[in-house]
């Protein structure tokens, strides 16, 4: 597979989530991870929604792909990073960050004091470009049985004087 990145910088506003869930469609499509794309359109779709509408500031998104499966990552310049709070069950918001769990092998925040949080998350992909058997409605309707990885699967890019954030 593969080893490749792409980030684009968007503006804090609600077009923004869809430019962002196309941008990664059409990178998915040209390197033929066709059967990972959907889950990577709702997690990113979550992940640039919130940034929209809890950060208010502009964004990065950033996808990749390595050895591990795909990254999607969103980094915003709002602090601080606040947990989130599971909702009532009928609420109309509250479930987003649920269903990027379900969705992703793992995810996490990485908080960089004083300049923001980048919201991650991993997608599995198989090692011939297609997924691992992981995540579309499975990983909602049923138990996939897939292993958790921590955070510490992401490691945050050094800044410019070679300090890691976080």
């Amino acid at each position: 597979m593969d080893t490749w990145t792409r980030e684009w910088a968007l503006p804090a506003s609600p077009q923004s989530v869809r430019r962002a869930r196309d941008f990664v469609a059409g990178r998915l499509r040209e390197v033929g991870l066709h059967s990972v794309m959907d889950d990577a359109r709702l997690v990113v779709s979550e992940l640039t929604s919130n940034a929209v509408r809890h950060a208010r500031t502009p964004f990065t998104l950033v996808v990749a792909s390595d050895e591990e499966g795909l990254l999607l990552s969103v980094r915003d310049g709002a602090d601080p990073w606040r947990a989130p709070v599971r909702g009532d069950v009928l609420a109309e918001r509250g479930r987003g960050l649920l269903l990027v769990e379900v969705l992703s092998a793992a995810w996490g925040v990485a908080v960089q004091a004083g300049s923001g949080k980048t919201v991650w998350a991993r997608l599995p992909t198989g090692a011939d470009g297609e997924d691992a058997g992981i995540g579309g409605s499975r990983g909602i309707t049923g138990g996939t049985g897939r292993p958790r990885r921590t955070a510490a699967a992401f490691r945050p890019a050094p800044d410019a004087a070679g300090a890691t954030p976080g």
